[in-house]
């Protein structure tokens, strides 16, 4: 008899879960019934509000879940989508756009009102969305902010425009696949993440200053590591396709199997590793040290500046 109770509990809990699990797929063009309104996807309706409604449910609700963000133009205004912890919008392959008219952020991951995560562990996620901020050379936005300290995935994520494609204050985020371009910066860090297969190039002829930044560390990181693989840094970045200005000279970067068609500029820096790169630039070394293995250069390039440069296996690459 015991057994009999223990294995119909089982089974109860069991068909729990599954149906927790169903509910918290959510549907964000369908309303949540005496709750949220559904967003409309027309791109003249602010769907800003709906959006927000039922994320924001659905973390409440079940503590996390999947948004599926189907195909359409979605306009977001003011601060934008806030994804909450543990919750994951997923996009409908290269036709779900949320974009906005006005110069602010479109999407943010954070945990606290003041855009941070303060214990980390936020774990939300965007899929296979792409994101359109301000598109205007006055921008002063990131198109998507991910909060500090927040650890969050991004795949297949095309965020363009503002003026930073990416504003990455996060620790221990992945950002996999997709294309990140904006008019100051495509990407600006002041965390330590991991980056695989990105695209750091801008959309059609437009220019941005910096492919990608690493410039100051957020609160609490003494040592902010970022770790980029298979990753094309290419478009025309006059102010260097890889700059990093990090004041305390801590930052550890490794650049490994990428592309980088533009100069590296390292002002304050701790150590910069390229490794079986292919190099389109000069190479200015200000500070801290560059070690550099097993690349090339399509043409000459010279590495110069009065700090620590180890160079090995290399082709076209000279002053190291």
């Amino acid at each position: 008899m015991r057994r009999l109770l223990l294995m119909i509990a089982v089974i109860g809990m069991v068909a729990l879960c599954r149906a927790q699990a169903a509910n918290s797929t959510i549907d964000l063009q369908q309303p949540i019934a005496g709750v949220c309104s559904g967003a409309t996807a027309t791109g003249s309706v602010d769907d800003t509000t709906a959006i927000n409604c039922q994320l924001m449910w659905l973390e409440q609700t079940y503590g996390g879940g999947q948004a599926l963000l189907h195909c359409g133009s979605y306009l977001i205004s003011g601060a934008g989508v806030v994804i909450p912890p543990k919750v994951r919008v997923v996009g409908d392959a290269d036709c779900a756009v949320l974009f906005t008219n006005t110069d602010s952020t479109v999407v943010s991951f954070q945990s606290q009102s003041d855009g941070t995560c303060p214990q980390g562990n936020h774990f939300g996620a965007m899929e296979s969305v792409r994101v359109y901020g301000f598109n205007g050379s006055g921008a002063s936005r990131g198109t998507v902010y991910i909060g500090q300290n927040c650890n969050v995935t991004l795949r297949d994520v095309n965020s363009f425009y503002g003026a930073y494609g990416l504003w990455n204050d996060g620790v221990d985020s992945h950002i996999w696949g997709g294309f990140i371009w904006g008019y100051q910066a495509a990407l600006n860090s002041g965390g330590a993440n991991w980056y695989t297969r990105v695209k750091f190039d801008q959309p059609g002829s437009q220019s941005g200053q910096v492919g990608y930044r690493q410039h100051y560390n957020i609160v609490g990181l003494t040592q902010p590591e970022n770790h980029f693989v298979e990753c094309d840094f290419t478009g025309s970045y006059p102010s260097g396709a890889i700059v990093i200005s990090d004041t305390g000279n801590s930052s550890v970067t490794t650049i490994t199997n990428s592309v980088i068609t533009g100069n590296i500029n390292l002002y304050y820096n701790k150590v910069l590793m390229l490794s079986d790169d292919e190099i389109g630039g000069n190479i200015y070394v200000g500070n801290g040290n560059l070690i550099l293995s097993n690349s090339w250069a399509p043409f000459a390039i010279t590495v110069s500046g009065p700090a620590s440069k180890t160079c090995s296996n290399k082709i076209n690459i000279n002053g190291c």
